[in-house]
C-alpha cells in the first residue's frame, strides 16, 4: 500500500470523526440555547415580571389623595 493509498483510507476516518464531532457540538449548543430561553422566558414573561407595588408606596399614595 502506498502513503497515498493509507492516508486516503485515514481520511476517512477523520472525516466521519469530524461529522461526528459537528453533530454533537450542534446538538449540545442547541440544548444550551433551548434551556438559556427557557430559564429568561421565567424571568421577562412569568408572574414576577410586574410585581405589586410595595405597601408603604400603596398606602403614601392613598394618603394624598
Amino acid at each position: 500500500m502506498t502513503r497515498i493509498e493509507s492516508r486516503a483510507e485515514n481520511s476517512s476516518d477523520d472525516s466521519t470523526d469530524q461529522k461526528i464531532r459537528l453533530w454533537v457540538t450542534l446538538f449540545v449548543a442547541t440544548l444550551m440555547v433551548a434551556l438559556t430561553a427557557y430559564v429568561l422566558s421565567f424571568a421577562l414573561l412569568g408572574p414576577g415580571g410586574n410585581p405589586p407595588p410595595h405597601r408603604s408606596a400603596t398606602a403614601m399614595l392613598h394618603s394624598r389623595s
